[in-house]
């Protein structure tokens, strides 16, 4: 399944793998997704890269089954939808930080920013909740794994995310 949102600025990410759904005690709807592993810069400024910007919502509604309207730009969402949509940090990286612009919050976006000078394997979690088409509630957790670099290597699967 490949996720993609026209935006020059963010990294998209395809994969194979399946969410995992479940439901919890209140018969919510709740998705777990874990993404493949990507690199990151660990440079002061990385958070303005693309490499560094994780689309969130935009894999929400995808797997919702919106779609971008390209004369806007954006996802043709009800407004119910967008007014019900919370994005959260449920783990944060234990080796850097998640940052938010207010222009990437309406985006839907997260940027990684490492502690300075590190390199090495991190992770994060952030949580979505929302509602369906059918106006059920639902959670997504989505899991990022990213590999800290100096230099991007632009592999698909990168050798740094195997060590």
């Amino acid at each position: 399944m490949e996720y993609s949102v026209e935006a020059p600025y963010v990294q998209t990410i395809s994969d194979d793998q399946e969410m995992k759904v479940s439901l919890n005690k209140r018969k919510q709807k709740l998705v777990a997704k874990v993404y493949p592993c990507v690199e990151v810069k660990n440079s002061p400024d990385s958070t303005k890269s693309a490499y560094n910007s994780f689309i969130i919502l935009g894999k929400v509604y995808t797997a919702l089954g919106y779609k971008v309207n390209r004369k806007i730009d954006d996802f043709d969402l009800p407004q119910l939808v967008r007014d019900s949509t919370k994005m959260y940090v449920i783990n944060p990286p234990q080796h850097g930080q998640l940052v938010q612009s207010s222009g990437d919050k309406e985006a839907g976006l997260y940027s990684y920013q490492s502690q300075a000078g590190y390199v090495g394997k991190d992770t994060f979690t952030v949580g979505v909740d929302t509602i369906s088409k059918s106006r059920a509630k639902i959670s997504y957790s989505l899991q990022f794994k990213v590999s800290v670099v100096e230099s991007i290597t632009n592999d698909q699967y990168p050798s740094t995310c195997s060590n």
